[in-house]
């Protein structure tokens, strides 16, 4: 039921606010096995991903996510941080860019585009 999974996503919220990654891992992925349609349960498993080092894997939950729910902006802001980690600026600066576009009241948004843009152009960040 919703009020069960909600329990459960604010049980795997907590698991991973306290650290404790592999549990909030396997709670996210609980939830999305019973609803493999809860847009929010594959961006939090890809944030505890992102958070293990499991880039790559980040990437496909966060791709998953925006598949779900196209205008998700922490998402892609989430990709914009993934493709960083895997070296890919020109990637990350078009996942930024698509998330300020949702959402212009990314700070730390905001400054990633401008840092990228002049590192993208030869200048230093």
């Amino acid at each position: 039921s919703d009020s069960t999974l909600s329990k459960q996503m604010q049980m795997g919220i907590e698991l991973m606010q306290s650290g404790q990654l592999s549990a909030a891992n396997a709670m996210f992925t609980y939830v999305i096995n019973q609803d493999n349609e809860f847009a929010e349960a594959w961006n939090k498993r890809a944030t505890v991903l992102f958070f293990m080092g499991e880039f790559e894997k980040a990437k496909l939950d966060i791709l998953k996510t925006l598949l779900l729910e196209q205008n998700h902006f922490g998402a892609l802001a989430g990709l914009g941080m993934v493709e960083m980690h895997l070296g890919n600026p020109k990637a990350a600066l078009n996942a930024y860019r698509r998330a300020a576009s949702i959402n212009p009241h990314l700070t730390d948004v905001k400054k990633a585009i401008i840092r990228l843009e002049k590192e993208l152009k030869g200048f230093p960040a």
